[in-house]
């Protein structure tokens, strides 16, 4: 079975598109798949001006169609730009699959030069919708969203996952204890909220704040790291180094906000399923996916969405009752079979199948 992949977004290390593409595609191949992957790769996010990166969206696009011969299936990680490709596909009556990581309004939160070009950019994305032959959705909300946008047609609800080789579960460093943050310093992943969280009253005395990531709220970061002693900036670490980071933390934290809507249709934050495939209890805001996971596992505490007085009284109950906290991590690294990309590779492959099949019969 031939798969092409086309993903227009960059995939730099570090970044959630990078380890979801690249953890799929290993995972396919090893179930028997002859995967091509077609990115702009990690080049593409230095690209300052707006007609180079319309350029290079273009170039992928066509570096794709003259190479890729006849794949069995076309599986695009939704983007807006990628008509040109879903296009060509649909004449030769190659099925496509569309990964569906969330709505259209996705789109202008991460590229707010879009604004003006609403009305195009959406329906660029929902023709593709339309012509698609089947969609993966990461949340339980997408998959409806879709069937309203793209039409009724084969849907899979396959969430993110974890490498439960790399993120695995390690002695909790309680010499020097510290709660983390890890991802894009994005305005909707409420690093503001943990910010302020780590310097109330609530915050418990002798816990650090660990921060690794960057983004556009890194000066907030260091602001508050320069005149705080405890909240510490480790910045954009490599992949690889990540796990230790996670996997020695008392608690992590993913305390999301819903810009402009993008959390009603379900979020499942990558960083979620590292820290609890690390065995470490998560702090959540109470949001669809994440928010669900989390007290089905029981595997952490849910709190409200901007409010740091909550994050902070979470962190705290968790770093000062031993016992829920290691329930929670026991809870924790009993689910890592079901969440890891190994066991997401096998949902994909199961389905991707089934509509190969499909387009023989048809």
């Amino acid at each position: 079975m031939r798969l092409t992949y086309l993903t227009l977004q960059a995939t730099s290390e570090g970044q959630a598109a990078h380890a979801h593409v690249h953890e799929i595609v290993s995972n396919l191949k090893k179930l028997g798949w002859e995967v091509t992957v077609v990115g702009p790769g990690d080049a593409a996010g230095i690209d300052v001006s707006l007609p180079r990166r319309l350029w290079r969206l273009l170039t992928t696009q066509m570096r794709l169609i003259s190479f890729a011969g006849t794949p069995d299936i076309v599986y695009i990680r939704a983007h807006f730009a990628a008509v040109l490709v879903a296009v060509w596909a649909s004449l030769r009556r190659i099925p496509v699959v569309q990964e569906i990581n969330g709505p259209f309004e996705d789109v202008f939160i991460a590229y707010p030069w879009a604004g003006p070009f609403r009305r195009v950019v959406t329906f660029m994305a929902r023709m593709q919708l339309r012509l698609a032959k089947g969609f993966v959705a990461v949340t339980p909300q997408l998959a409806d969203w879709v069937q309203v946008q793209g039409g009724v047609k084969p849907t899979a609800v396959i969430p993110n996952g974890v490498n439960a080789d790399l993120f695995r579960p390690r002695e909790t460093d309680l010499e020097e204890p510290y709660a983390v943050f890890v991802g894009a310093l994005a305005a909707w992943q409420g690093i503001e909220d943990v910010l302020e969280a780590a310097q109330l009253p609530e915050w418990p005395r002798g816990l650090r704040l660990a921060v690794v990531g960057d983004g556009v709220m890194r000066q907030a970061v260091e602001d508050a790291a320069a005149r705080q002693a405890h909240i510490h900036y480790w910045g954009r670490l490599p992949y690889r180094d990540v796990p230790r980071v996670l996997a020695r933390a008392v608690v992590a934290l993913s305390p999301q906000r819903n810009l402009d809507g993008r959390a009603d249709t379900g979020l499942y934050p990558l960083k979620v399923f590292e820290a609890l495939a690390c065995g470490v209890p998560v702090v959540v805001t109470d949001f669809p996916g994440q928010a669900d996971l989390v007290r089905s596992l029981k595997c952490g505490l849910v709190v409200p969405e901007a409010r740091p007085t909550e994050i902070a009284s979470a962190v705290a109950r968790i770093f000062s009752d031993q016992e829920l906290r290691s329930r929670m991590s026991s809870a924790a690294v009993a689910a890592r079979p079901e969440i890891s990309w190994r066991y997401r590779a096998q949902q994909t492959d199961r389905f991707l199948r089934e509509l190969a099949s499909m387009r023989r019969e048809d």
